[in-house]
């Protein structure tokens, strides 16, 4: 195992890394650092928004990895959910609601991403909220989510989790000052099978 030390520290940007307080721009990098492996004397360079879209990233794969088999199985479900920050302010509201609308039919909510993104063209800024869930069929799904009742949000089946997997871990990283710009629930807990 390589033995690192930090070498120097840059400061890239005079303001602070959530300086634009319409949510809308996406973070700038705040520093730099540049470690140096005390081994082979090769300097490698890291900055603070690389780290936090590092950690992001993982979670969303570690989603992904531990939801795929059963999801090919089709023991769970994995609904896919764009949120408009309009009308839930934050997103542990929006949680919490589905939550409940789940828990009514009997369905268990596993674990869950989440990603803060800003829209290409007019500009929105929406939560994009990943949810395993225990097996639903298209009927409840229909029951749960008609048009109707749902006009606060948009979600779907997912059909390929790596597809979602991909997008999110392109996005850039957004939110106004003291917001956090991705979240997942405390544990993904896997489905039990019960046949």
């Amino acid at each position: 195992m390589s033995n690192y030390k930090l070498w120097k520290f840059d400061v890239l940007s005079g303001g602070s890394i959530e300086s634009d307080n319409s949510g809308q721009i996406p973070h700038q990098a705040k520093y730099r650092k540049h470690f140096v492996n005390l081994d082979t004397a090769e300097v490698s360079s890291v900055t603070d928004l690389d780290s936090r879209k590092f950690k992001r990233n993982r979670h969303i794969v570690n989603f992904t990895k531990t939801y795929s088999a059963q999801f090919k199985k089709q023991d769970v479900s994995i609904l896919s959910c764009v949120v408009n920050e309009s009308r839930y302010s934050t997103v542990s509201k929006f949680i919490n609601m589905i939550g409940k609308k789940l828990s009514r039919k009997k369905i268990e909510k596993l674990g869950y991403v989440w990603v803060r993104d800003v829209g290409e063209i007019i500009f929105e800024r929406h939560f994009h909220v990943i949810i395993a869930v225990s097996r639903i069929t298209q009927k409840s799904f229909d029951e749960l989510f008609s048009a109707k009742r749902h006009s606060l949000f948009e979600v779907e089946f997912l059909r390929n989790p790596n597809g979602i997997k991909a997008y999110l871990t392109k996005k850039e990283l957004f939110g106004i000052k003291k917001q956090r710009s991705y979240g997942k629930s405390k544990e993904f807990k896997k489905q039990i099978n019960t046949q």
